[in-house]
């Protein structure tokens, strides 16, 4: 496999054929991506609520903090009633419940939809580089989504599930046996609760690094599998199997090719960057504008009514950041489809030979010996 020319033509690719972008952006705004928590820690000791938990240095450690830590579920459960029951609740705490709540059905119902978009964007985007690659026809986006809608994006999604339901499934349990030993911290036996964290964080990072290299890994095989099945018209378990094969056969094409295109992944936040700045900066703007102009009077006073200018202030923040940068990654996601597209296409000329009757594929394990 020639991996510079490939990135080459995915790149001439990726400014000849503007129809694609559609569906790379469709991508980038529909791939849930994960954002690490963040905690902040206070000094002395010091609750969310402004309380201090006591500790008695005469007194073994663990019981103490078990029993802090069940004072704050039994708060945390009583300020969620008091917030819920009418009769305790004022107008503010209500509005506030009617905005979450909304926003949760809101979050759900983009979730489906956004599901669906992502993998007939996904199919699309190989058929399309395909077909171009085939006849050297540019497709609009109509006929594009028009490729994209079909049983095919239905077979990924299968692949998706086949993959991921299993390893949660494990992975769920899992976790849930290795914070089993953080139990024993409200034991009352102190040297148990220290053995039992160790052993948790132990088995939390095994896990965490488990999960990892599983993830890679998929990273790596899924690209073959997904083209195996809209490309061939194969069913999902038999695209599994013949993607795979197909993978093993090719490994380290694969691989660099993975590599390079990972490479830009990192990269990409650098570039990503000015853009992010800029585009922040004129969000918190046009956000902080509207909510202060909508509702300065209401959040001055303290009215109730200042939960919703402040809402769709920050909705109007996110919009604003997300237009750029969902355009920016909608580039990258279709150079990167597009190079993993005529990477295939490459293998399979080079290395899979048809029988006689045109249909089947044979690996270069498989191919007959003169």
């Amino acid at each position: 496999m020639k991996h510079s020319e490939i990135l080459k033509r995915a790149w001439k690719i990726l400014w000849d054929y503007k129809a694609l972008w559609i569906f790379g952006i469709i991508l980038v705004l529909t791939t849930a991506s994960n954002t690490g928590n963040q905690f902040n820690w206070r000094t002395n000791n010091q609750r969310e609520d402004g309380r201090e938990m006591q500790f008695n240095p005469n007194e073994d450690f663990w019981p103490q903090m078990g029993e802090e830590m069940k004072k704050g579920l039994e708060e945390a459960r009583q300020e969620l009633e008091r917030m819920l029951a009418s009769e305790n609740s004022d107008k503010l705490e209500r509005n506030f419940v009617i905005a979450l709540i909304t926003l949760m059905g809101v979050i759900l119902v983009l979730s489906i939809i956004g599901t669906v978009l992502r993998y007939v964007a996904r199919t699309a985007l190989i058929k399309m580089v395909d077909r171009y690659e085939e006849t050297a026809e540019k497709l609009k986006v109509r006929e594009g989504w028009g490729l994209g809608w079909s049983n095919d994006a239905w077979r990924i999604f299968v692949v998706d599930l086949l993959i991921f339901l299993p390893a949660f499934v494990i992975g769920a349990a899992a976790f849930s046996l290795a914070i089993v030993p953080i139990i024993t911290i409200t034991s009352g036996m102190p040297a148990m609760g220290v053995l039992g964290l160790v052993a948790s964080i132990g088995l939390i990072l095994l896990l965490s690094l488990i999960g990892l290299i599983f993830a890679a890994f998929v990273s790596l095989v899924r690209p073959v599998v997904y083209r195996k099945v809209v490309l061939e018209e194969l069913g999902a378990i038999e695209g599994i199997k013949d993607g795979w094969k197909m993978f093993r056969s090719a490994w380290k094409q694969y691989g660099l090719m993975w590599l390079i295109l990972k490479g830009i992944d990192l990269v990409w936040p650098l570039v990503m960057l000015p853009f992010a700045l800029l585009s922040g900066g004129i969000a918190l703007l046009m956000g902080g504008g509207f909510t202060f102009l909508a509702g300065g009077r209401a959040i001055e006073s303290g009215d109730p009514s200042m939960v919703w200018p402040i809402v769709i202030g920050i909705v109007i923040v996110i919009l604003v950041l997300m237009i750029p940068l969902a355009f920016l990654g909608g580039l990258r996601e279709t150079f990167q489809s597009t190079s993993w597209t005529l990477a295939y296409r490459e293998l399979k000329a080079e290395g899979l030979l048809a029988n006689g009757n045109g249909g089947t594929l044979l690996l270069p394990e498989d191919k007959p010996q003169e």
